[in-house]
């Protein structure tokens, strides 16, 4: 048995796997505690204040929440606070040596620090690897975002 299970058991689109990072404990929405447990997870240093301004920016419907579809419309408008580059703070995370590749064994480690499965790991790398060479450059790993 994994960590986490998905949500979704057929949810095999990059989109569902990038909200899958954040949605950490599984309840199809992402709160800030999320935000903060998926960051922090990841290596990098999040305030809880940017945490719970993260989610204001991208709650539409007010409830305190991100939900799939507010999170795929912040991913469209590329709404962050102002200062935050999560997406190339994320990359320097994952790319522990620092050789400007995220490779699977590096995707995997931090997946089961953050309490995933490395499986999904290795799924990701392989669903976004546009030149199938194992690892990830930032271009590869910023198409989970864009």
């Amino acid at each position: 048995m994994t960590a986490r299970e998905p949500i979704n058991e057929d949810a095999t689109d990059i989109d569902e796997s990038a909200f899958g990072l954040f949605d950490t404990d599984g309840d199809g929405l992402i709160s800030a505690t999320d935000i903060t447990t998926a960051v922090r997870g990841m290596g990098l240093e999040i305030s809880d204040e940017d945490a719970v301004a993260f989610v204001a920016a991208a709650d539409a419907d007010g409830n305190g929440l991100i939900s799939e579809s507010e999170f795929d419309a912040v991913r469209v408008r590329e709404v962050l606070p102002e200062g935050v580059d999560l997406v190339e703070d994320a990359f320097a995370a994952f790319d522990s040596d620092g050789d400007g590749f995220i490779s699977v064994s590096e995707l995997e480690a931090a997946a089961v620090f953050a309490g995933f499965d490395s499986a999904d790991a290795s799924a990701l790398i392989e669903s976004i690897d546009s030149d199938r060479d194992a690892k990830l450059t930032l271009e590869e790993f910023s198409a989970l975002f864009a």
